[in-house]
């Protein structure tokens, strides 16, 4: 009956409270009874029986909520005169509740709160913050004034849960999860009963992802699990530090697998910024041997509703100690005599080249035994070691050896060298970072000089089963190659290769200028000379001198001068420099 609802405050609304004092202060009201709680009733029930008013029932005996009674309560009760009731002995009663008009279902599958002194007060409710909207008092029931709904999802109860631990979790009441739901009983609850919960704003937000909560391991630990959570379409994101090499595992674990993850690198250029796993990944356990050393977002989301989750980090101690027995080889005399390569002696030099491996192309060239790299690149906690292989040439180092110890299996216990993948490379360095093997090659786009590339390759490898695997790759573009682009991009346009020259601008110049429309702007131009200088002042930005030969529909030849600049930025897709922005003026 709604008229047997009290919204649970703090204090009883402005207009209650000058009733139940009037009441209490008058004469006829002076003299109390106490009347105890029988099966059946319900305040209202008995505020009739005894002519007076829930309002005054609930004050008097400071109830929190008029629906949670128990039988067997004494209610202290206003004489208002002759009544019936007066006479009447209130029978023995048992120590249970009186039921809701729905039975719950499976409530034992939840823990209930542990109840109050006052079997009457409802177990764990909060006030609310503020007070109710402004009531009258109306025929023994309260009218409060509508107010706007908060804005709700859905939440499933699991075991384990009760309803003020619901409550904390959504940032909200009992008393509101129990007026959202009509819930009389906070005690009631079952497992898989769908509740109403109110969302916060920032929770509204399509995509919001909350501040990153910061997981330190314990001194020692190697795992850590972390609960909450998650209401769509918010992410619940944790970030924690990590070193290059180490194999890290996530695993989650929610209602109906609702929940699910995505993992990426603090640092942007990681995996060109794409997530290391994504939300569309399925898979609810992802290992990883992590590129890099440093920071790394998880984050935490659902496709609907609100689910309760169980997040696990686990990142294995690297080994404390690493055999460096590999580097004591004598790598010149074994790389001559190495049955795994074939030799030839070319000009002095002793030249090598692999045979073939499945997936691995075959490399040649001279050994460079003074550049030779080690790390632990499988995590067995021995070396390995990286060997560039020389072109002989301006090409540079052109491929690389991996090499490992394996056991023989000699009586002796003797270990033996032994080739087990390699690469191939242009103008290649190789270097070793925490167990991560990193190639870096030279860019070109194929205009540049031999000697001048746009910018350096960087990929991250780990040694797996006998096979490099590619952990993430990135590139950065050389400061010094702006300004050769630039002039690149006028020459192109100089000998009208328009398609060459419309690919070196950005993807949002091409889209505000379609490539119809851009050539036919240079239909009337026949030359081209520029003049381009880096600029002292702005990173990124070229200056560019223009003095551009026009021929004009009467068939005379018009000079004119523009003077300007162009913004360039690094393309790690082509990879090279491409023209950003510009902005050119015409000097008379």
């Amino acid at each position: 009956d709604p008229e047997e609802i009290i919204t649970p405050t703090t204090a009883i609304t402005e207009t209650i409270a000058e009733e139940v004092t009037a009441a209490v202060a008058t004469p006829e009201t002076s003299t109390m009874t106490t009347y105890t709680v029988q099966p059946g009733d319900t305040l209202s029930v008995i505020a009739k029986k005894f002519d007076t008013t829930t309002p005054l029932l609930v004050e008097l005996n400071g109830l929190r909520n008029a629906n949670l009674l128990y039988v067997g309560r004494e209610l202290l009760i206003p004489l208002n005169g002759d009544s019936a009731a007066n006479d009447e002995v209130a029978p023995e009663a048992t120590a249970t509740s009186i039921a809701p008009e729905e039975p719950p279902a499976e409530a034992t599958e939840v823990p209930l709160e542990e109840p109050t002194a006052d079997p009457t007060v409802a177990p764990s409710i909060e006030p609310t913050a503020e007070p109710a909207a402004e009531a009258t008092l109306e025929n023994d029931s309260v009218a409060v004034d509508s107010a706007p709904e908060p804005t709700t999802t859905t939440y499933t109860v699991r075991s384990g849960d009760t309803l003020s631990l619901i409550a904390q979790r959504f940032d909200t009441t009992t008393a509101e999860l129990l007026r959202l739901n009509g819930l009389r009983n906070a005690n009631l609850l079952y497992v898989g009963q769908p509740l109403v919960v109110p969302i916060t704003r920032e929770a509204e937000t399509a995509g919001a992802i909350a501040e990153s909560t910061r997981i330190n391991f314990a001194a020692g630990g190697t795992a850590a699990t972390v609960d909450g959570t998650v209401i769509f379409p918010e992410q619940v994101c944790y970030v924690l530090e990590a070193g290059a090499g180490h194999e890290m595992t996530v695993s989650i674990s929610s209602d109906d697998d609702l929940a699910n993850f995505l993992v990426r690198a603090a640092d942007g250029a990681v995996n060109a910024g794409v997530p290391l796993k994504r939300l569309e990944n399925a898979d609810r356990t992802w290992s990883y041997i992590l590129p890099t050393t440093g920071d790394y977002h998880i984050c935490v989301a659902t496709p609907e509703g609100a689910v309760f989750y169980e997040l696990t980090i686990s990142i294995p101690v690297a080994c404390t100690s690493v055999t460096q027995a590999i580097q004591t080889v004598d790598w010149a005399l074994f790389l001559q005599n190495d049955p795994a390569l074939t030799h030839e002696a070319i000009g002095g030099d002793h030249y090598v080249t692999t045979g073939m491996n499945a997936g691995a192309t075959p490399v040649g060239g001279i050994p460079q035994v003074d550049q030779i790299i080690y790390g632990d690149f499988d995590g067995d906690c021995e070396e390995e070691a990286g060997i560039p292989l020389f072109s002989g040439g301006t090409a540079g180092n052109v491929g690389y050896l991996v090499y490992d110890r394996r056991a023989t299996g000699d009586a002796d216990g003797t270990i033996a060298t032994k080739l087990v993948t390699w690469g191939e490379g242009y103008k290649l360095i190789l270097a070793a970072d925490a167990g991560i093997l990193i190639v870096s090659n030279a860019l070109y786009q194929g205009w540049e000089p031999n000697c001048c590339p746009s910018g350096r390759s960087y990929e991250n490898y780990r040694l797996q089963d006998d096979t490099l695997t590619l952990l993430a790759a990135m590139s950065e573009g050389f400061g010094e190659a702006r300004q050769p682009t630039v002039e690149h991009f006028y020459e192109l346009l100089h000998s009208r290769n328009f398609a060459d020259a419309y690919a070196l601008l950005s993807p949002a110049l091409q889209a505000a200028n379609p490539y119809d429309a851009w050539v036919a702007g240079y239909a009337a131009t026949e030359t081209i000379v520029a003049i381009i200088t880096p600029d002292p002042d702005v990173t990124d930005r070229v200056l560019a001198d223009l003095r551009v030969t026009e021929r004009l529909s009467n068939g005379a030849a018009r000079i004119r001068h523009y003077s300007g600049y162009w913004d360039l930025v690094w393309n790690g897709t082509i990879p090279g420099w491409i023209l950003q922005d510009g902005s050119f003026t015409i000097i008379p």
